[in-house]
């Protein structure tokens, strides 16, 4: 099975930049393969997941909103990834199942803190994903999920 995340180095208790960037692309390349509990992993138990839609900070609640977003993916390509210190920033073009919303760019910040992530901030044009729920096509995409 494929490793997500390689082992890191750690420097004076410090996760350093190679590490941060590791974490962010490991999460990344796990919503894209719709692996939950791989997801999950990743996030601390009690952080900041914030978005247009709605901010958590409860990982438990964000990863069963992000659940929903996870199962209308059809790809997550990463076009660019800046690093800072524990900062990376993920700008990355979400293909999804919705007809009316086929691609969306965004751009993900990360704060990883020990290993884990700490605070998610997502960026978007939210406008179209609460047309597409207003005309019912998220209700019809999620059906097929059950």
């Amino acid at each position: 099975m494929e490793q997500f995340l390689l082992q890191g180095q750690i420097s004076g208790g410090r996760f350093m930049e190679q590490d941060a960037k590791a974490i962010a692309l490991a999460y990344q390349k796990a919503f894209e393969l719709k692996d939950l509990d791989k997801c999950a992993s990743y996030l601390h138990t009690k952080g900041q997941y914030r978005g247009p839609l709605s901010s958590f900070e409860d990982k438990d609640a964000f990863v069963k909103e992000m659940s929903k977003f996870m199962h209308i993916t059809k790809s997550a390509r990463t076009k660019k990834i800046f690093v800072d210190d524990t900062d990376v920033c993920l700008i990355w073009d979400y293909e999804t199942t919705l007809p009316s919303v086929p691609v969306t760019p965004i751009a993900q910040w990360f704060k990883i803190d020990n290993g884990k992530i700490r605070e998610m901030h997502l960026h978007f044009n939210a406008v179209p994903f609460v047309a597409a729920v207003q005309k019912g096509e998220m209700a019809e995409a999620l059906k097929s999920k059950k």
